[in-house]
């Protein structure tokens, strides 16, 4: 029996259609109560994306808010459907890179084909709109699923933090150097397991909030065998992932069938980023904890950890109920870790990975300016020399641009970031922080290979060859922090080297998951092979173009090979827009979903029309890609089956768990206040609220003087039977959040990593899961039946939050928990024991059919640094592909989409708006991205239409210190990655930099 195996997963390819609707709703997914955003009336964790592989998924969006949104497929190629993408700006309301805004009221869609496999989500990508909750898993079955006897059951869980402001809130204070001279991004409030989690009451006045709100919770059958699809869903959190007294072997990665190796007890997810792992239910049957410890404190937060919300409880739990067991009381037992070492994850099916024939180095710090005081990410492309910080187009799209008015790509805009690469071009990503940070970084429409990572004394130390076995594909990337000294400056840069070939031509987005970074400006845009560059055939709402409309249903879930058709329309006061988490968007570029990049965002009252095909296989997730829209919970999971899933008979039931941050503050306010220099001088991120699990968690209500917060709010609650095997998939949905994953005794074993199908070597009882990866895990539910508990702690402080500590949300409940009840078995009382940690290693997660990793033909350094400036006093990412000499902070366009100017107007690269940061690529090159980053925390960067193999990652001293070889044997593919933190010294300040 496989859960969410619905109609729609017949293994005939198909359309798999989903009808959505944005709205605006008020939701308590952690006890506090706040106004949201998700789908169709109900919070976005629900809405799972579903299909099988090679099916076409289509998803009609109507936009209901007052405002604009759109929404990524995260982890999409969108070969082909390059308008389904997503990513739309947020200070225009229109415009973007693939798509224009889906304005209040109309309609725009997604259709694009499931040609990835795995766990994937789906989110906002307009502003920071998923940190208000739209977002939600993506799961893409696949056809010959080679895991497909290793499990009995597959769960999808969705890992968030979640805020008690809204993200434009959020956003504006973070950017707002009056009110954050630091710079420190927003601390969320709670972590959230699928949609539930707990805040601490007693931080908080309002009478809207409930200690006791339920958790998710998981039912196991003891014997049996569970698929776990880790979502890291979060906006900001890293989580740390454990079942008690469980072990995890990790199957996939960001979409990448991994070999099943790599096992242990505990799991680091950063944003953005997946796993699959298998859980064997061989305990006791009993209740067991589900644990996400979100991390905080540096690399991961700014903040500082006293000026956290004080109600936030940073470890989430789920409970994982045995059939016929007992329960746990109200203090969940502490479990012992053993952390997966997910960088030793190999893929099932090794590839030769290419030597590079280009590198684009992508280098960042976050800074201000004499003319700008706003903390920035600023990226430069020539080692800082000329820096920009990205954001979304302002006029035309840019897919428009480059494909209808043909605008070369150095006639784009600056803050677009744009680089332009050739078709067949193997592009490595040199990326370096200049940041004490970590930071999840997503490339769209690809996925890589993670070359290698670490800190170097200078950009010349860092390494420029890599002995690297089999490393697996990933979509998201964790960019280490750098070293850094006793004021926490960068002692040198970190760096990341990221290779992917250039085999999708289109226009695609390259940014840090953490929501907050995103509008700060770290990003830039692959303008890739413009003269085969895909015709953007949906770029509604702009005249001319044809709008489809057509029936469809909540759940996105689909098989390999099917068509996704998601008609949304938009029935907020604003635009909005979806992403499709981990899909590829080959030929349906449109359908990716950034406002302004691959799309119009779809206006209020409008309808827009997502078209895909399933080509991926796994866990992924959908997001609102408008603003900071999918923090308000405008976010669900995307599932696509494998046709020969290969662990298809380790695993009896199939759930998906959607961890997330959550804020009682809407994400505009949110968005607003981070970049408010007066009202965050240290552009310090805003901290979640709340975790959730499938949607639920708990706030501490005694934090709030709101009589709408209940502290008793229902935990999701998971079914095991004792003896069966679960696929548990893990999303981490949250606009910040990163997520220690666990559930009380029981072990997870890693089968899939952001789509890949990895090797199932990887257990534990803990996985880490930063912002946008996916895990699935297969549990076995092996122990005495009673309830216990899945814990999801939400990690807080450096390098995962900047916002000191005491700052933080005071009814955050820094672990979201679930409920996982075997079957006929009693219940936990309110106080869940916490039980001992093992993190499964998922940098030791090797795919199930290893590639041959091929050379890089090219480097793409992506260096990037938060900063304010002397003419912009917000603190802002600005990114740089020349060692920092030239920064812009990325931004989406404003005016005609990028897809546009690029396959229409003819626009090239070099013309683009610099706030892109395009860099165009060539048809077949094989990329490195070598990403430098100069930021004591650590990033989720998330790649649209590709994975890629994570080479390497590490700190160096500079950014001449980072490796340019890599020894690395059968890595996962990702589509989403965390950049470390740089090393720093005692203010914080980085010390070199850190590089993946």
């Amino acid at each position: 029996m496989k859960l969410f195996v619905l109609p729609i997963l017949a293994l005939a390819q198909k359309v798999v259609k989903y009808t959505w609707a944005i709205t605006e709703i008020t939701d308590a997914p952690d006890g506090f109560e706040r106004k949201a955003l998700g789908i169709n009336n109900t919070p976005g964790y629900m809405n799972t994306v579903e299909a099988n592989e090679g099916d076409t998924i289509q998803v009609t969006v109507t936009n209901k808010l007052a405002v604009p949104s759109a929404i990524h497929w995260h982890g999409m190629y969108q070969n082909g459907t390059l308008e389904a993408d997503g990513p739309v700006g947020k200070l225009h309301l229109i415009l973007g890179i693939t798509q224009c805004a889906i304005q209040p009221g109309k309609t725009y869609i997604y259709r694009f084909e499931a040609s990835r496999v795995g766990t994937f989500w789906w989110h906002a990508h307009f502003g920071p709109e998923y940190v208000d909750g739209l977002r939600g898993p993506l799961i893409i079955h696949m056809k010959n699923e080679p895991y497909i006897n290793d499990y009995d059951y597959d769960y999808t869980i969705q890992l968030t933090d979640w805020y008690h402001e809204s993200a434009d809130v959020l956003a504006a204070n973070y950017l707002n150097p009056t009110l954050n001279p630091s710079g420190n991004e927003p601390v969320w409030s709670a972590g959230l397991i699928n949609g539930n989690g707990r805040y601490n009451c007693t931080a908080t006045e309002s009478a809207n909030c409930n200690n006791n709100h339920p958790l998710s919770q998981f039912t196991f059958k003891a014997g049996k065998r569970y698929r776990l699809r880790f979502i890291n869903m979060a906006a900001f959190a890293t989580f740390n992932v454990s079942i008690a007294d469980h072990s995890m072997r990790v199957i996939e990665v960001d979409g990448t069938v991994a070999d099943g190796k790599q096992q242990g007890t505990s799991l680091f997810i950063n944003v953005a980023q997946r796993y699959s792992v298998i859980v064997v239910a061989d305990q006791k049957p009993k209740q067991y904890v589900l644990s996400a410890i979100m991390l905080d404190n540096s690399p991961f937060t700014s903040l500082p950890v006293d000026q956290e919300d004080a109600g936030l409880v940073k470890t989430s739990i789920a409970l994982i109920n045995y059939q016929s067991c007992g329960r746990l009381g109200k203090e969940y037992p502490v479990h012992q870790l053993q952390d997966i070492d997910t960088t030793a994850v190999a893929p099932l099916d090794p590839q030769t990975i290419p030597e590079p024939t280009r590198k684009v180095n992508f280098e960042f710090i976050f800074q201000n300016t004499d003319s700008d005081p706003v903390n920035r990410a600023y990226v430069s492309f020539d080692g800082l020399k000329t820096n920009n910080t990205y954001s979304f187009p302002t006029g035309t799209p840019t897919i428009v641009d480059v494909v209808q008015n043909k605008v070369l790509t150095k006639d784009l805009p600056a803050n677009l970031n744009a680089v332009e690469i050739n078709h067949g071009e193997v592009i490595d990503i040199v990326i370096i922080s200049h940041d004490g940070g970590e930071h999840p970084l997503h490339l769209h429409g690809h996925d890589f290979w993670i070359m290698g990572k670490g800190t170097a004394d200078s950009n010349d130390k860092i390494p420029t060859s890599f002995d690297i076995a089999d490393p697996v594909k990933r979509d998201t990337v964790t960019v280490p922090s750098c070293n850094t000294d006793a004021n926490g400056a960068c002692i040198g840069v970190a760096w990341t080297v990221l290779r992917f070939v250039a085999d999708n031509p289109g226009i695609w987005i390259f940014h840090c998951h953490i929501d907050w970074h995103l509008i700060a400006g770290l990003g830039m845009t692959f303008i890739e092979s413009p003269k085969l560059g895909q015709s953007p055939r949906s770029l509604m709402p702009l005249t001319g173009l044809k709008e489809r409309l057509l029936e469809s249903t909540t759940l996105l879930e689909a098989n390999e090979g099917d068509t996704i058709q998601v008609t949304v329309t938009n029935k907020l006061a604003v635009p909005s827009a979806i992403h499709w988490h981990g899909m590829y968007q080959n030929g349906t570029l449109e359908a990716d979903g950034p406002v302004g990049i691959t799309q119009c965002a779809i206006q209020p009252g409008k309808t827009y029309i997502y078209r895909f095909e399933a080509s991926r296989v796994g866990t992924f997730w959908w997001h609102a890609h408008f603003g900071p829209e999918y923090v308000d919970g405008l976010r669900g999971p995307l599932i696509i089956h494998m046709k020969n899933e290969p662990y298809i008979n380790d695993y009896d039931y199939d759930y998906t768990i959607q961890l997330t941050d959550w804020y009682h503050e809407s994400a505009d306010v949110l968005a607003a206040n981070y970049l408010n220099p007066t009202l965050n001088p240290s552009g310090n991120e805003p901290v979640w609220s709340a975790g959730l699990i499938n949607g639920n968690g708990r706030y501490n209500c005694t934090a709030t003087e709101s009589a709408n917060c209940n502290n008793n709010h229902p935990l999701s609650q998971f079914t095991f039977k004792a003896g069966k095997r679960y696929r548990l998939r893990f999303i981490n949905m949250a606009a910040f959040a990163t997520f220690n994953v666990s559930i009380a005794d029981h072990s997870m074993r890693v089968i899939e990593v952001d789509g890949t199908v990895a090797d199932g070597k990887q257990q534990g009882t803990s996985l880490f899961i930063n912002v946008a990866q996916r895990y699935s895990v297969i549990v076995v539910a092996d122990q005495k039946p009673k309830q216990y508990v899945l814990s999801a702690i939400m990690l807080d402080n450096s390098p995962f939050t900047s916002l000191p500590v005491d700052q933080e949300d005071a009814g955050l409940v820094k672990t979201s928990i679930a409920l996982i009840n075997y079957q006929s078995c009693g219940r936990l009382g309110k106080e869940y024991p916490v039980h001992q940690l093992q993190d499964i290693d998922t940098t030791a997660v090797a795919p199930l059919d290893p590639q041959t990793i091929p050379e890089p033909t090219r480097k793409v350094n992506f260096e990037f640094i938060f900063q304010n400036t002397d003419s912009d006093p917000v603190n802002r990412a600005y990114v740089s592909f020349d060692g920092l000499k030239t920064n812009n902070t990325y931004s989406f366009p404003t005016g005609t989409p990028t897809i546009v100017d690029v396959v229409q107007n003819k626009v090239l690269t070099k013309d683009l708006p610099a706030n892109l940061n395009a860099v165009e690529i060539n048809h077949g090159e094989v990329i490195d991205i070598v990403i430098i980053s100069h930021d004591g925390g650590e990033h989720p960067l998330h790649l649209h239409g590709h994975d890629f193999w994570i080479m390497g990652k590490g700190t160096a001293d500079s950014n001449d210190k980072i490796p340019t070889s890599f020894d690395i044997a059968d890595p996962v593919k990702r589509d989403t990655v965390t950049v470390p933190s740089c090393n720093t010294d005692a203010n914080g300040a980085c010390i070199g930099v850190a590089w993946t």
